[in-house]
């Protein structure tokens, strides 16, 4: 998949607040990736955190522009700093949801990082392929489908109003990114693009782009699938990563200062073990 040229990460806006369905919105800008709430006639479920405690806050502040109910649940997609680092920001004592694979990386990443005041915040409901969650009737589903972006990457699905949540498992007008060192791969990432486009859905929200369909998820899907076929074919035909890279056009991203430059597919493809 041949970087779009010229790509640059966005520069993170103002906090925005936007209404997805009867009971669900978003919150996009601020530092970190998009932030989702689910409104019920009890509480209030919470889907990843953004990036600091001034974020997290701000998430907060935009539920209560909505409803006065307290947040009760906090679902993360996946251990990346941009979605779990604004936790502080929320009340203490509510219910934090992950895969496994998820908790243990974020156990890991706080500890290295010094992080002590999100340790109260690792998630205290976990699981390990599926869960089944409600709010106040509406039917939350949990999918842990196999390593992709990271090593526990989760979909949830509301089925009442066919909405998934696909953390960063879709990026649409953005390069896909693998994090090789959590566990990622470019295998997994296709197997849980395929996932949800068997998914009884209609709309698909993710951690940074904009809403989309499955149109725009299969386009992705056999982009990245693509890309991996002929990364394999090429190294099996015993061309060096440059060389490849230089074949398929491969464009490096521009990253903010002070950011680390993240791989790209074809990068991820070639230093995985393919048989």
């Amino acid at each position: 998949m041949a970087q779009e040229k010229g790509f640059k990460y966005p520069v993170p806006g103002p906090i925005e607040l936007k209404k997805v369905s009867a009971s669900v919105y978003s919150v996009t800008g601020g530092m970190g990736a998009n932030s989702y709430f689910i409104t019920g006639k009890t509480g209030v479920v919470v889907i990843d955190a953004k990036m600091t405690e001034e974020h997290g806050r701000a998430v907060v502040e935009e539920i209560k522009k909505i409803t006065a109910l307290p947040v009760t649940r906090m679902i993360i997609t996946h251990s990346d700093l941009d979605h779990v680092n604004g936790l502080s920001g929320f009340p203490r004592g509510m219910a934090v949801t992950s895969s496994k694979n998820t908790r243990s990386e974020m156990a890991l990443e706080f500890e290295k990082s010094g992080l002590a005041a999100l340790i109260p915040y690792l998630p205290n409901d976990t699981f390990d392929s599926e869960k089944e969650l409600d709010l106040d009737g509406e039917k939350i589903k949990l999918f842990h489908v196999g390593s992709a972006h990271t090593g526990g990457d989760t979909i949830i699905f509301l089925p009442d109003q066919r909405i998934v949540f696909a953390g960063d498992l879709v990026t649409i007008g953005r390069p896909p990114l693998i994090h090789v060192r959590k566990g990622g791969s470019s295998s997994g990432l296709v197997k849980n693009l395929e996932f949800i486009l068997k998914l009884d859905c209609d709309t698909i929200l993710s951690g940074h782009s904009a809403p989309a369909g499955k149109k725009e998820v299969e386009t992705l899907m056999k982009s990245v699938e693509s890309t991996r076929q002929k990364v394999i074919a090429l190294k099996k035909q015993g061309k060096s990563l440059e060389q490849i890279k230089k074949e398929l056009n491969v464009v490096e991203l521009e990253m903010p200062p002070g950011r680390p430059r993240f791989p790209s597919l074809e990068e991820v493809v070639y230093g995985e073990q393919i048989l």
